[in-house]
């Protein structure tokens, strides 16, 4: 799995900081990393080979939903596992997830995604299907 390092401007290092505190997390310096991961058909491909597997497993992500505080979730068997109980079912649902994705040249773009029923629902048309695909996802993973 490629996990990278990365350096925010003032501005985006204060908003991460003030959410990490909000979320009880005390934050290390350096200690908050970003995991590029790809979406295929809702899933969460974190090593990114192509395949879902148990392989695709990734705790302590932090996303940003309908401009509230962040949500801590993990990422369980390439399913989304809001609640963190270890299982992915029906009940693990987010709306308006913001989505950090850097295109070939290594620019960052802002999208924005639903989980529904544990699956990345990536074109936000409330269904699972083969149109959830994305690649290049930028997750900030928190220590």
């Amino acid at each position: 799995m490629k996990t990278q390092h990365i350096c925010f401007t003032r501005n985006a290092a204060l908003s991460l900081l003030v959410g990490l505190v909000t979320m009880g997390v005390t934050p290390v310096a350096g200690a908050v990393t970003v995991s590029p991961v790809n979406i295929i058909n809702g899933n969460i491909d974190v090593n990114q080979n192509g395949v879902i597997n148990n392989a695709d497993d990734l705790n302590n992500v932090a996303v940003w939903c309908d401009n509230a505080a962040p949500v801590r979730l993990d990422i369980v068997n390439g399913r989304v596992d809001v609640n963190e109980n270890g299982a992915t079912n029906n009940q693990d649902q987010l709306r308006n997830c913001d989505l950090t994705v850097e295109d070939a040249a290594g620019n960052p773009r802002s999208d924005q995604a639903d989980v529904r029923k544990a699956f990345v629902d990536v074109n936000e048309n409330g269904l699972n299907d083969g149109a959830d695909d994305l690649t290049n996802v930028q997750l900030f993973v928190l220590p």
